[in-house]
């Protein structure tokens, strides 16, 4: 009872932030994994097929275009998968055929682990377009981080990830979305032009940090959804901010 009244609470919260921030700005929407319903799924995070096939209808639906990388202030949508688990690569099928190539924050000490991409599957779906970017080595918390365990987590990071590729890896996904001002300039001094948080809000809207916006959607019912893709989690923005962003 208390968690479904919890979600009605959510989602009324969502629908008053889509109403009173209603935009169409350009977004990035973030997922862990897909599954086909029925199957075991990678992960506990991982999105069943049947509802990730309804966000897609409803982002091109309303007139959003889904694209690799977010160009335009308004009218695109960019997908984001975090760590690497297996579940796109078995749908990639459904990806191809629906032009979608998104951007998959890879943690590459995981790289071969059961649940996890291989190389020669990373390697596979690069060429058909994908786009793999860092999620750090080892997937800390990187507020209890050193200023030398950030630097080792990512340049071994990129390092790793752009010899894999043959080409230059230049973002960085937060893991659990924690940064603190000496993660950025970290992050930055080892290379990354593109930060991404786990804070909610649009492509171009730069918050106080500098860090790119990110909106998690992996469960989101239609509706909700399309509460999100309209600016309704905007709403949380400082809620998340003072849970992700450790001074």
């Amino acid at each position: 009872m208390r968690k479904e009244v919890k979600s009605k609470i959510y989602s009324l919260a969502l629908l008053l932030g889509a109403i009173k921030f209603n935009n169409k700005n350009s977004k990035v929407l973030y997922y862990h994994d897909v599954h086909e319903d029925g199957d075991v799924p990678e992960t506990v995070m991982s999105t069943p097929m049947s509802l990730f096939k309804k966000h897609i209808e409803i982002i091109k639906g309303n007139g959003f275009e889904i694209v690799r990388e977010v160009t335009k202030p308004k009218g695109q949508v960019m997908l984001t998968f975090d760590d690497g688990y297996l579940g796109v690569l078995k749908n990639r099928t459904y990806f191809e055929e629906n032009g979608l190539k998104p951007t998959i924050f890879i943690i590459t000490s995981r790289i071969g682990k059961p649940n996890f991409m291989s190389v020669e599957n990373i390697k596979s779906l690069a060429k058909s377009g994908f786009i793999f970017q860092s999620h750090t080595h080892t997937h800390p918390d990187l507020n209890l981080c050193t200023a030398v365990e950030l630097e080792d987590e990512f340049i071994k990071s990129k390092t790793l990830l752009s010899e894999l590729l043959s080409k230059e890896v230049n973002a960085i996904c937060f893991p659990k979305g924690f940064f603190n001002d000496q993660t950025i300039s970290v992050a930055r001094q080892s290379g990354y032009k593109k930060l991404y948080s786990s804070i909610p809000g649009s492509y171009l809207e730069r918050n106080a940090f500098g860090v790119i916006c990110r909106n998690l959607v992996q469960f989101s019912s239609p509706a909700d959804f399309k509460n999100t893709l309209f600016g309704g989690m905007t709403i949380f923005k400082k809620r998340y901010t003072n849970q992700h962003y450790h001074e």
